[in-house]
């Protein structure tokens, strides 16, 4: 299958494709201890114009960043777990 990535920057697509490359090659709990991952994330989010959506949604410095997912790791961990099902299946 060909990925249409017509009108998404090159660096948006290439910090996302990372991000899910590491997903699927790690276990996702020993992901967080890499913190290659996590700069990945932070540029996907930056790539993505997280700071452009409203004008006031701003991203944080990625130390804080960092701090604040290690902080909720068990939480994110736990919602990792959730499989998220189409409307077509629920019936």
């Amino acid at each position: 299958m060909k990925l249409n990535v017509r009108g998404i920057s090159h660096s948006s697509y290439y910090f996302h494709k990372r991000v899910l490359d590491m997903i699927n090659a790690a276990k996702f709990n020993s992901l967080f201890e890499n913190d290659h991952f996590l700069e990945f994330v932070y540029a996907t989010l930056s790539t993505w114009g997280l700071e452009r959506l409203d004008g006031k949604a701003r991203l944080i410095k990625f130390i804080k960043f960092k701090e604040s997912v290690l902080k909720n790791l068990d939480m994110l961990l736990k919602m990792a777990q959730v499989k998220f099902r189409k409307n077509s299946e629920l019936n």
